[in-house]
């Protein structure tokens, strides 16, 4: 894991946080508690500050960047490849492989963009919808079922958390938290 230090702002991360020895955190960043942050992510918070809620998680190659304040809710998955640039998401959001969400987006809670998705710049997403397509539409929403399916990507995700937490090794530098 690589945290860096800009313009006098140092991440923050929270209790039980992972984060992957190829990862890059660089300024103002504050990470909740038990989130995982994978291979290759890069969460750059150079232009203003990002905050990511509780029990989160940013997947492999993930980018998230801010030109003035990104905000990511408590429990939500930025799936592979996904790229998040000065939006505010609400919790329990589902952000695609490859999904692309743009300046000045509102997500509510309990949405889902698809893969490959363009939520363009400016763009609402109400509570409970499912969007996708370029440029992203409402084309569903998220079911008991889909909800269910949500909440062991969690899970997997929390015990992948614990499993990479336990064989962490010394000179790998400790990401177990400082909040």
């Amino acid at each position: 894991m690589v945290l860096y230090e800009c313009k006098g702002k140092r991440p923050v991360l929270g209790k039980g946080t992972w984060i992957a020895p190829t990862a890059a955190v660089i300024g103002e960043v504050t990470i909740g508690k038990e989130c995982y942050i994978g291979f290759g992510a890069v969460i750059r918070a150079d232009f203003g500050p990002i905050t990511i809620g509780d029990g989160s998680i940013v997947e492999d190659n993930a980018v998230i960047h801010t030109g003035a304040r990104t905000t990511i809710g408590n429990q939500v998955i930025i799936a592979h490849q996904a790229m998040v640039h000065d939006a505010r998401i609400g919790d329990r959001v589902l952000v695609g492989m490859q999904a692309l969400v743009g300046d000045d987006v509102v997500i509510q809670n309990d949405v889902w963009i698809a893969e490959q998705a363009h939520v363009r710049k400016g763009t609402v997403i109400e509570s409970g919808r499912i969007v996708g397509g370029r440029p992203a539409v409402s084309i569903g929403k998220v079911t008991q079922a889909r909800s269910q399916n949500f909440s062991h990507g969690l899970q997997a995700y929390s015990t992948l958390r614990g499993n990479y937490q336990a064989i962490q090794k010394p000179e790998w530098g400790n990401s177990g938290g400082s909040k």
